[in-house]
């Protein structure tokens, strides 16, 4: 693989207050080609695959209000996608493959909103909360079970995701500081494949986190935690062979617990 590829972008900022700036972007970025490093049941499925270019139109605005002790932005964007890598169907061997490969094109636009607020009446409080909104849609491409028409949707993709998260430290006398934190995630269903097929989708879901924490001088800190609480069972990666009779899907982390004793260096 011998990729040679150009990135740029051009923008605009402005700031009507110094506390807010409106912005605008135009940008291109590229993907290197490769192959597939995941789970593999055939040598065919690490064909390479050729690098990724995508332009990227945005619009935004930051603001903080420090008086209310909130930090907002939001953005929409338009992506144009050339030779999206995604899972795709082979049958140049004569044998249908899943495999990492490329369609021609992709566009997605969205929005996407975050917030952070930090009230003056709690300090040590932090809450923060994104939004996002997104349409994906594949171009047509070919597969083991004939062409598929322009309109699919991209894998990984949900139409709406939420992330929120409440932090707070307090002081623990003696140099140490606590902290005590809760975040969450929520994805919609969603793909896992090119070919949108239902049987290695994922439904909507939840995933919840909390760490509750203490630094101590010297830059130590003991911590414990707690991820995927509510031991939420979503798929994360899958393969759908049926007609060669097999396929699998991977599955997130289950509820795990830890403790962790780190100290960072100067």
């Amino acid at each position: 693989i011998d990729d040679t590829n150009w990135s740029w972008k051009l923008g605009l900022n402005w700031k009507p207050n110094p506390l807010t700036l409106v912005y605008g972007s135009i940008s291109q970025g590229v993907k290197s080609g490769g192959f597939f490093s995941g789970v593999a049941t055939t040598s065919a499925q690490l064909q390479p695959y050729d690098p990724e270019t995508l332009i990227d139109y945005e619009v935004g605005v930051k603001q903080r209000l420090p008086e209310l002790g909130l930090s907002w932005s939001a953005s929409a964007f338009f992506y144009d996608y050339s030779d999206v890598q995604t899972f795709i169907r082979d049958t140049s061997g004569g044998l249908p493959i899943q495999r990492l490969g490329n369609v021609d094109e992709a566009s997605i636009y969205g929005l996407d909103l975050d917030a952070m607020w930090s009230p003056a009446a709690l300090p040590g409080l932090d809450l923060v909360a994104g939004l996002g909104l997104l349409h994906t849609e594949l171009g047509g491409f070919a597969s083991s079970a004939g062409d598929v028409p322009k309109g699919n949707k991209l894998p990984d993709a949900p139409e709406v995701s939420f992330t929120l998260s409440a932090a707070y430290s307090f002081d623990l006398g003696e140099d140490a500081t606590g902290r005590l934190q809760v975040d969450g995630r929520y994805a919609d269903d969603m793909f896992k494949d090119a070919l949108n097929a239902p049987l290695i989708a994922t439904d909507a879901y939840w995933v919840w986190n909390a760490r509750a924490s203490v630094a101590l001088p010297n830059d130590w800190e003991i911590a414990v935690w707690g991820k995927n609480l509510a031991d939420e069972e979503y798929v994360t990666q899958g393969v759908n062979n049926l007609p060669l009779g097999f396929g699998f899907r991977v599955y997130g982390a289950p509820r795990t617990f830890g403790l962790t004793v780190s100290k960072a260096f100067q």
